[in-house]
């Protein structure tokens, strides 16, 4: 989980600095996709940490005592 952490740090940083000049560009000089940084390579990281933790919850409880 401190990785996904990490990940949504540097993803957020890059996103906001990528606003940050197309903001101060001029409307001539905007092109139409911006240079975008998406939010997909993310998504799909944040998605096979919650299967592994989930994995590895289920491969964990099935030796419990009840």
């Amino acid at each position: 989980m401190v990785l996904n952490v990490l990940l949504t740090f540097v993803t957020g940083w890059f996103r906001y600095v990528q606003v940050k000049d197309v903001l101060m560009l001029a409307k001539a000089d905007m092109s139409e996709h911006f240079r975008r940084f998406g939010i997909s390579h993310h998504a799909r990281f944040l998605a096979l940490l919650l299967l592994a933790i989930s994995a590895l919850y289920l491969a964990g409880s099935s030796g419990l005592d009840r």
